[in-house]
């Protein structure tokens, strides 16, 4: 029985039920909750089938590609039988064992391609070689995204309430992350900074808004990945405020919307030394000072009568 039939007769069921005696129809309230949850158990059932079906074509592809490896394997093995033997015949032996020699490193070469591809098949079907959801401690969680990875920590246990300065306990949980953030230094790093929906009431005089907040919060996370030796060439932050919001139950959740991210974007930490301007763009010369004038010559003196 699938999920949409399993709700379809659920919802059914409370409706015949809120029609009969002494029962009370669903409001609207309870109704659009029932759909919610529908809406998201379809959503995660289209979801599974979506990995499933990707992970069953990358496992196909992948023993293909280990049944070339293996032929490959053996036809290299007959054309060393094929040149040994041919060195008896010491006319052939020389172009033989000339053309098994090619032979061998062509296909030396495809097997050394295909063991790569190989293995960046299995990198697919596995989980990157990052620290999982947990790993690092409590109050941190591993998120992937389309930029890359990172890792999110509560806001709680960073910073007091209003405040942007780290508490003296968080510096520890951000040690674990430089650690992670050592071992991948190809990265460049983005430190996010968020609040919950409440306006600021406690430190009001410190901030004009929770994007005021957030920002500082960001910053002082980033200052101190760089005094525990994160280039700071590799790393910028940003403030969301309010408008980054984590929901639960079609309710804001509070506690988890207060948070600090590092993120690990996947791309260069710096442009080659040899890199050029983008096609259409060209870097600006300084301004040619202008040519200065020749010195007036003074006026000549008329010759004495």
């Amino acid at each position: 029985m699938t999920a949409g039939v399993r709700w379809g007769m659920v919802v059914l069921a409370l409706l015949v039920a809120a029609g009969a005696p002494g029962c009370k129809f669903l409001t609207t309230s309870e109704y659009n909750s029932l759909l919610d949850q529908k809406k998201l158990a379809d959503e995660y059932k289209s979801l599974n089938v979506g990995l499933t079906k990707e992970k069953d074509s990358l496992t196909a592809e992948n023993q293909s590609l280990q049944k070339q490896i293996r032929q490959l394997m053996a036809d290299v093995e007959e054309q060393k039988k094929l040149r040994n033997s041919a060195m008896s015949d010491a006319n052939r032996a020389g172009q033989l064992a000339a053309n098994a020699t090619e032979i061998a490193k062509t296909m030396s070469d495809t097997v050394d391609d295909l063991i790569k591809r190989n293995k960046q098949l299995a990198d697919k079907l596995a989980v990157p070689g990052v620290a999982g959801p947990g790993s690092l401690g409590a109050g941190i969680t591993t998120i992937y995204g389309p930029e890359g990875y990172g890792y999110s920590i509560e806001g709680d246990v960073l910073f007091a309430s209003g405040e942007a300065t780290l508490k003296d306990s968080a510096k520890g949980k951000l040690d674990a992350i430089v650690a992670e953030l050592k071992k991948h230094s190809e990265y460049r790093i983005r430190v996010c900074g968020y609040t919950d929906s409440d306006p600021i009431r406690k430190t009001a005089g410190k901030w004009e808004s929770n994007f005021d907040l957030s920002g500082a919060r960001a910053l002082a996370v980033l200052n101190y990945l760089a005094s525990k030796g994160i280039p700071a060439k590799r790393m910028h932050f940003a403030g969301f405020g309010e408008h980054v919001l984590v929901m639960s139950g079609g309710k804001e959740d509070k506690a988890k919307s207060r948070r600090a991210e590092i993120w690990l974007l996947t791309t260069p930490a710096q442009p080659s030394s040899d890199a050029k301007p983008a096609s259409g763009f060209a870097v600006p010369k300084p301004a040619a000072k202008p040519a200065a004038k020749p010195a007036a010559k003074p006026a000549a003196k008329p010759a004495a009568k």
